[in-house]
């Protein structure tokens, strides 16, 4: 049956075969670095449906993702991704945080998870931010994730930072980073994406 509800570019077309293929050679992951307006979103969304429909019974989906573009993600899955696609998102950011918090304050500053895991591991794909991660990094490490998408990965372009240091903390089968400015990273910065 059909993922998308339109053709995509032969560019983009690429693109999910060569995350697939990363996937089927049982790669960690990889670093998707296409200019920006080149649709690394669509073409993250369809591999996502893809490995959606190989493996119903994988965990959920993270998605770690600056603010402003985590609306972005949704959109792009409503417009692109044949229904139900990857399910119903929970938001796990800004003042959404509240409703799946079973703890008083972030991890980071009690010691222990506060989050509601449950409710993370229940969830089809999860969206969530840089910070967010960081704050509450325990909860998050908890959840055996099926593929963690990061968004904007030049957030964790220096290995030392809390940022980087948590998200490398993810558990997942296969994750995936994002770059549009790829040509403006130095060679460190892409290793400590890459790592990560």
């Amino acid at each position: 049956s059909p993922l998308l509800t339109s053709a995509l570019l032969p560019h983009q077309m690429t693109g999910i075969g060569w995350m697939a293929k990363h996937w089927m050679d049982r790669s960690p992951g990889c670093l998707l670095a296409d200019d920006m307006g080149l649709g690394k979103t669509v073409q993250t969304l369809a591999f996502l449906a893809w490995l959606r429909k190989q493996r119903r019974d994988a965990g959920p989906i993270l998605v770690v993702a600056p603010t402003g573009l985590l609306r972005n993600w949704e959109q792009e899955h409503d417009k692109w991704i044949v229904p139900p696609g990857l399910g119903t998102p929970l938001s796990a950011y800004s003042s959404a945080l509240r409703a799946i918090r079973s703890g008083v304050g972030t991890d980071v500053a009690a010691g222990s998870g506060q989050l509601d895991t449950g409710r993370l591991e229940r969830a089809d794909w999860v969206l969530t931010t840089y910070e967010a991660v960081r704050d509450y990094q325990h909860s998050f490490g908890r959840i055996r994730w099926s593929c963690v998408v990061f968004d904007e990965a030049q957030r964790v372009k220096h290995p030392d930072t809390g940022v980087s240091q948590a998200a490398k903390a993810m558990r997942a089968e296969f994750c995936i980073a994002l770059s549009g400015t790829p040509v403006e990273n130095r060679y460190a910065d892409l290793w400590s994406i890459v790592d990560t």
